[in-house]
């Protein structure tokens, strides 16, 4: 076993074809779309319009004569 440590160049992953062509390590990171999955199940529960009347609810004050 050698005594030296291991240098960081001997590492596959600093390989600078992969920098060049964007492969490996050096690959750009795709982000997730945060609303994707919001967007996929308001597709699939889709918005009911409120239908019906608050009369039974709203009632009149001694002063809405």
């Amino acid at each position: 076993m050698n005594p030296e440590p291991c240098r960081i160049d001997d590492d596959p992953s600093y390989d600078y074809s992969d920098y060049c062509e964007g492969k490996g390590y050096y690959e750009p990171y795709k982000e997730a779309d945060p609303d994707a999955a919001y967007d996929e199940w308001r597709g699939q529960n889709p918005r009911e319009p409120k239908t019906g009347s608050l009369n039974p609810y709203l009632k009149s004050h001694d002063g809405d004569k």
